[in-house]
């Protein structure tokens, strides 16, 4: 299994990347600007005053592209939020797995402690080599039979 953190870094590199640039886009100036020049437009619009209406449209248009882009980061960034949860959480239960998980060389190892502690405490030879063999059946049920061998040659 690959690890995930180094998605989790690279996501969590572009939630800090949204987050410097985007504003809150609640601020208050910034509403207050955009509803002063709504405003202008309406009453430009009631009096007649075509040009002047079109000139506070295009004062309108900075502000408000801006607040549309922010709005944008914003949901981008939620989006990114709840993939790091899932990375997170996937990273975790993959190293729980790892940690349950015992690799062909630590099970050799065990075996062979075994292995060792049994010849300490049996003396009789028959029951050893029937203990023995039991475990040698067992691992080589197993797909690890050149590592046995090479255990074996190692004695």
């Amino acid at each position: 299994m690959l690890s995930l953190r180094a998605d989790v870094a690279l996501v969590t590199e572009r939630i800090n990347s949204l987050l410097d640039q985007v504003t809150s886009g609640e601020s208050g100036a910034a509403w207050r600007q955009l509803r002063k020049i709504w405003s202008d437009v309406r009453r430009f619009k009631a009096s007649g005053h075509t040009a002047r209406m079109q000139e506070a449209l295009k004062l309108l248009a900075e502000p408000l592209e801006h607040r549309i882009a922010d709005h944008a980061a914003w949901e981008e960034l939620g989006l990114m939020l709840n993939r790091r949860v899932r990375l997170v959480e996937a990273e975790q239960r993959r190293v729980e797995k790892l940690q349950a998980t015992i690799t062909v060389d630590e099970a050799l190892a065990l075996v062979g402690t075994l292995l060792d502690v049994t010849k300490r405490h049996v003396k009789d030879p028959d029951v050893l080599d029937a203990i023995g063999r039991d475990l040698e059946h067992l691992i080589t049920l197993d797909q690890v039979p050149a590592q046995l061998a090479a255990r074996r040659r190692s004695r």
